[in-house]
């Protein structure tokens, strides 16, 4: 495996990551949303249960009613927004592009043959094309958290940077 093949597959392994992390934290925050709101309605319920059967707030009687369009409101949000499912889809994208990602390094560290690369890197390319397309999109907001975890990764393997120091490199052979 040459140096641009290696490269290449970092490069690929380094984008692979910020997927996986951008998913994860997706994931998490759509199941912190469904713990929340799951526990609210809980509260609202029990309260505008206690408050109404026990006549407890004769002088705010509008306190089980408010409660009770709370849980209501709470309800339909946890139906309709369905914090759990998108979680796991999230989580399942995220596993499968750690499933690429483990690929990748296999290649690099574990395969002294090189003669079936382009069969693999193909294999790469297709699962990452299937995996894709099924995707939901990510908030931005987490893309962009990846995006500063994984930076000095992807800069190490870009092409730019390659390109950059090779003129770097030019430069200073200009200078001496």
């Amino acid at each position: 495996m040459d140096e641009k093949q290696k490269k290449t597959l970092m490069k690929w392994r380094a984008r692979f990551k910020r997927v996986q992390l951008a998913n994860n934290y997706t994931a998490n925050s759509f199941k912190k949303c469904h713990v929340f709101v799951g526990l609210s309605l809980i509260l609202f319920t029990t309260i505008t249960s206690v408050l109404t059967f026990a006549n407890l707030c004769e002088n705010y009687e509008l306190v089980p009613v408010i409660t009770g369009v709370l849980a209501t409101i709470l309800a339909a949000v946890q139906t309709f927004m369905n914090f759990s499912e998108q979680a796991d889809v999230h989580r399942n994208v995220a596993r499968r592009y750690g499933e690429l990602k483990k690929e990748i390094e296999y290649i690099i560290n574990f395969t002294p043959d090189i003669s079936d690369l382009p069969e693999r890197s193909s294999y790469i390319l297709k699962k990452e094309n299937e995996i894709a397309q099924d995707a939901p999109n990510t908030p931005s907001c987490y893309w962009e958290r990846a995006t500063k975890e994984t930076e000095e990764e992807n800069e190490q393997n870009s092409i730019r940077h390659q390109q950059v120091n090779k003129a770097h490199e030019r430069n200073d052979c200009k200078s001496i």
